[in-house]
């Protein structure tokens, strides 16, 4: 399995060698909403677990090697996480990243495009909530006692350019690696269970007049 070290180096190549073989470099910023769930294997002793709201917000660059691709690395701030419920408790992960991207985007018909970018996020908080429905009381932990500092995924997606430049995105993003660190249960995470996220975000995007 190739090091997070070593993706983390790639990441910064492919960034570097586009900004200086590229004709042109601009900025853009992105933000929207997202829904957010776990994927646990073997499952909890839950039904599915119901998505968790939040947001995401950050800049983008964009360097165009033809008419159709475009390299796009991107560094933004997003909420993660779920909700677990059953007859007796209530328990909510609540996880932040900031992440960083680097991916290629391929326009088609003038305005439509699609995307796939490599991605990696680096925990920045957040937390994870149990609540006792029968005595109505609740705790909360760190999210770093429960789950690693880094996490890879991948995003796929497509979105529409306007006149105006403004562009309305749609992606799917999901998890590679296993984010589970909890092998206390301190949360509510066995040792040998596999967590991983998963997230549709929903974007406007606009490039920068700079």
């Amino acid at each position: 399995m190739i090091k997070l070290k070593n993706l983390c180096v790639l990441a910064a190549v492919l960034f570097c060698s586009g900004v200086l073989s590229a004709q042109s470099f601009k900025l853009g910023v992105r933000g929207g909403v997202s829904f957010s769930s776990l994927n646990v294997d073997p499952s909890l002793d839950y039904s599915n677990p119901d998505s968790r709201f939040g947001i995401h917000l950050g800049v983008f660059g964009q360097t165009k090697f033809s008419d159709q691709f475009i390299f796009q690395p991107e560094l933004f701030f997003q909420q993660e996480g779920a909700k677990f419920e059953d007859r007796e408790e209530i328990e909510r992960a609540k996880l932040s990243y900031m992440t960083f991207g680097a991916g290629l985007k391929y326009e088609f018909l003038q305005r439509m495009n699609v995307m796939l970018m490599p991605q990696i996020g680096f925990l920045s908080g957040g937390e994870f909530e149990e609540e006792d429905k029968i005595e109505n009381v609740s705790e909360a932990i760190g999210s770093g006692e429960v789950v690693k500092g880094t996490n890879i995924a991948l995003g796929f997606g497509g979105g529409y350019t306007f006149d105006s430049g403004l562009e309305l995105s749609a992606r799917y993003n999901f998890g590679l690696s296993d984010i589970n660190d909890d092998p206390l249960e301190e949360g509510f995470f066995d040792p040998g269970q596999t967590v991983k996220t998963r997230s549709f975000t929903l974007s406007v995007a606009y490039v920068l007049d700079l």
